[in-house]
């Protein structure tokens, strides 16, 4: 669409020169002088002509009103630059250019406009007697064919039949197809009937070249649910599936708009193995996670897919988990020693599902003997090598199956420089023997690297209930790292909520951002009909005294929610 710069600089000088024309057409005075209005004329086409020079197709919502103009030259330049323009607009933008035709209108007979732009076209309409552009006027006058085109988005439909009988007797396919096909939908049954003939007439494999440009546009339109469409769709996939028009179909299928690429692929699944072949492969080098989950189901129920092998390996190195997951289930009809090694390398993926994939085939509920292998083993195996490639992930499957005597040697592993390392050392430990060592991950929470704090952080915080709180309220109050503190509240705030609100009081009067935020949010969600019991003394005292030792009042709104609460003086 039109920047917003550019557009507010260009249309202000052609409201400008608009005025003076409405003076004249509208006030029928004899002021502004005729020489004024020259000038009001030329300047008004030096815009047009401004306009039409960028290439600015996203104007011609501001201009269809000067189609109607009353002065001749501002016509004809309008009908020139907005025809120059339409041909500028991808097919693909067409239903937001109708969109924007018709944002601010519900009026049959009237192109509106919203916003900033109203001032033009108030000054427009004015210029036809205070009128709005009628479709009766757009309708005497002979039009060039992209100007037809653009009238089939006019709101009234006794416009857009007129428009849409004329663009299909043109044989200017280019031009008139993405308009007729925009109307495939249209609410209105005669002039939807119009589109429809129309379109089934050009769906014919000799106008192949015509469609090509037009898929993005009918996958659109498939998405609306006013019409069942669908045939439209059948009848492009019959025409890209011909042999002489293959090579489009192929483009398609690595093309950058997903839904088109999604859609010539599916349509190309029922082509020969070699050419489907070459669209799996175009598949793995889409941007698409969902068109390359597509083509990596394809490859796993498709033993005979040419260049398989090479392809599952493509798969293997996918980032994305479901897609490493399908090559790992390829392999589970291969040969033994395949299908162990690609289980073996599972037990080593990053994330937990593989892991546990290759645990179930590898473990005692492998159903076949020879896949049999003891897991635990192989993960001290691995970290006893000293690779530190799989460490951590070997460290994360260790935590996963292991027994709480490995956590002692796991927590060795926090000494690592790695803090991947020793991250995931302290979630397997959590994992093993967390509820035995919660003032080992107290103690963590003020470690310098963040990721270690993290982890210690989410143990503790999955069991807050034996969490002691004292501890956690020192490092809340005097911890050096922001991130201690911030942990610390964390686990703090999801004890009772009587009992929490304190440490929320004394986050949000802390001045730190990082608590403040929390802090606050608490005290405003808290409700106290939502708890069955009321505060005990003890716990309205504790509030109060932390209320007391703020340095700074909190806002009057959260001293209210805590007044309501838990009954504190806020006074």
């Amino acid at each position: 669409m039109v920047g917003s710069a550019y557009k507010s600089e260009l249309f202000k000088q052609l409201w400008d020169a608009l005025a003076i024309l409405r003076a004249v057409a509208v006030q029928n005075a004899q002021s502004p002088a005729a020489g004024e209005y020259r000038r009001a004329v030329e300047r008004t086409k030096e815009v047009l002509a401004e306009i039409g020079r960028k290439g600015e197709w996203g104007a011609i919502p501001w201009l269809v009103n000067l189609l109607v103009s009353p002065d001749s030259e501002v016509r004809s330049a309008a009908a020139s630059v907005i025809s120059d323009l339409a041909g500028l607009i991808p097919s693909t933008s067409l239903p937001a250019v109708e969109r924007q035709l018709h944002a601010a209108t519900n009026l049959a007979f009237d192109w509106q406009l919203a916003g900033f732009e109203t001032q033009i076209w108030t000054a427009t309409n004015e210029a036809v007697h205070g009128r709005g552009v009628r479709g009766d006027e757009l309708l005497r006058r002979e039009w060039p064919l992209p100007i037809w085109a653009i009238l089939t988005m006019h709101p009234s439909g006794y416009v857009r039949e007129a428009a849409l009988c004329r663009l299909a007797l043109s044989k200017q396919l280019a031009v008139a197809l993405p308009y007729v096909l925009l109307r495939v939908t249209d609410w209105v049954p005669q002039v939807q009937t119009i589109a429809v003939a129309a379109a089934k007439k050009w769906c014919v494999p000799e106008l192949a070249d015509a469609w090509v440009s037009m898929r993005g546009l009918v996958l659109q339109l498939r998405e609306r649910s006013r019409v069942d469409n669908a045939w439209l769709t059948d009848a492009l996939a019959e025409i890209f599936l011909r042999p002489e028009v293959r090579r489009e179909l192929i483009d398609a299928a690595g093309s950058g708009d997903i839904r088109v690429a999604r859609w010539a692929f599916d349509v190309a699944m029922s082509l020969p193995d070699a050419e489907r072949g070459a669209v799996v492969e175009l598949g793995f080098q889409s941007v698409d996670d969902l068109l390359r989950m597509r083509a990596a189901c394809t490859v796993r129920t498709w033993p005979g897919c040419p260049g398989r092998e090479r392809l599952l390996m493509m798969m293997a190195a996918d980032r994305l988990m479901p897609i490493r997951r399908e090559a790992l289930y390829a392999t589970l009809d291969g040969p033994a020693e395949v299908r162990r090694v690609a289980l073996c390398n599972a037990l080593l993926d990053r994330h937990a599902s593989m892991r546990s994939a290759g645990r179930f085939y590898l473990g005692e509920r492998s159903v076949r003997e020879e896949d049999r292998v003891d897991v635990r083993g192989f993960y001290l195996r691995v970290l006893s090598q000293g690779e530190p490639a799989g460490r951590a992930t070997a460290i994360l499957g260790l935590g996963e199956c292991g027994v709480r005597d490995d956590a002692d040697m796991l927590a060795r592993f926090v000494a690592e420089s790695r803090w991947s390392v020793a991250a995931a050392a302290v979630r397997a430990v959590a994992m093993l023997d967390g509820a035995q060592r919660v003032n080992w991950f107290i103690e963590l929470l003020g470690d310098v690297r963040l990721s270690v704090a993290r982890e210690a952080g989410r143990a503790l915080a999955a069991m807050p209930g034996a969490v002691p709180a004292e501890p956690l309220r020192e490092l809340l109050r005097g911890a050096a790292s922001v991130h201690a503190r911030r942990y610390a509240l964390r686990v703090l705030l999801q004890r009772h909520p009587f009992d929490a609100v304190t440490d929320a009081i004394t986050a949000a009067g802390s001045g730190e951002a990082l608590l403040v935020r929390p802090g606050t949010e608490f005290i405003e969600r808290a409700r106290a009909w939502r708890i069955s019991h009321g505060p005990t003394a003890a716990q309205v005292d504790a509030a109060q005294r932390a209320l007391d030792a703020l340095p700074r009042r909190l806002p009057d709104p959260v001293l209210q929610r805590l007044r309501e609460f838990i009954g504190v003086r806020v006074g």
